[in-house]
């Protein structure tokens, strides 16, 4: 008798209509070999499979893994497109050829997908330093980003970029970093709500978390400890606390 495997699924920027016909087509794997399920955004990290929408915010840093994917992409998207990813179901999605297509992908001897992402060799994958350290910065203003990367180059750190903490929740679930600035304010859900997932994970909850804040209030000091961040660093940043704190923290 065969044994039953459970995949977990997290869809990614997927329309209403199409959300529920994945849900009804993965409700009904319930009696086959593989069970489907599918898990909420904020749970990304345990995902087996990322269902992403072409058309999703980010949806290209999903598609296009960096350094190591440890999950395969399905994407959906039109007909005529055509993309690395070697799993993709047409939109719009019809409930039958979305197991078709989920069967497809591989699993492991322990049930979770093996990641068969294509990636493209451009130069900054060639440059990649796996021993190096690695922060994650995430904010939606381009200049704090941009002062952020040439301020943790100079100290030879590494850095990627988050604009929301969704996306920062992908970037995490998808590469292991040594550190996490995070903005207070940002589209979607604030930087507290994305610390206490971060905290809650058990694959992320040592890394240190600094919250970036525009304003001096004592009470964001207050939520940003309650919510398990490391330390605050407050907006315009100065460079000499910027490189303390790293220094603190990973160097």
């Amino acid at each position: 008798m065969s044994q039953t495997r459970s995949v977990k699924v997290c869809a990614i920027g997927l329309p209403a209509t199409d959300l529920s016909v994945l849900a009804r087509a993965l409700s009904v794997s319930a009696g086959r070999e593989r069970r489907y399920e599918l898990i909420e955004l904020d749970d990304v990290a345990k995902a087996d499979i990322l269902f992403v929408h072409i058309e999703a915010q980010n949806s290209e840093a999903f598609i296009q893994a960096e350094q190591t994917r440890p999950v395969p992409v399905v994407v959906m998207g039109p007909k005529e497109e055509s993309f690395d990813s070697p799993y993709f179901a047409v939109a719009p999605l019809m409930a039958s050829r979305l197991l078709k297509v989920l069967d497809q992908v591989p699993l492991n001897d322990h049930g979770s997908a093996a990641a068969h992402v294509q990636r493209r060799q451009d130069d900054s994958h060639q440059d990649y330093n796996p021993s190096a350290k690695r922060a994650l910065v995430v904010d939606d203003s381009a200049p704090v980003r941009k002062q952020l990367e040439v301020g943790l180059k100079a100290i030879g750190v590494e850095a990627d970029f988050a604009s929301n903490g969704d996306e920062a929740l992908i970037k995490l679930s998808q590469a292991k970093f040594d550190i996490v600035f995070l903005d207070v304010v940002m589209p979607g859900k604030d930087g507290f709500t994305i610390c206490k997932l971060i905290k809650k994970n058990p694959t992320t909850k040592d890394v240190p978390v600094i919250m970036l804040t525009g304003r001096t209030a004592a009470m964001d000091k207050v939520k940003g400890s309650l919510a398990g961040c490391q330390a605050y660093l407050t907006k315009p940043i100065d460079d000499k606390q910027f490189q303390a704190t790293v220094e603190k923290f990973v160097v």
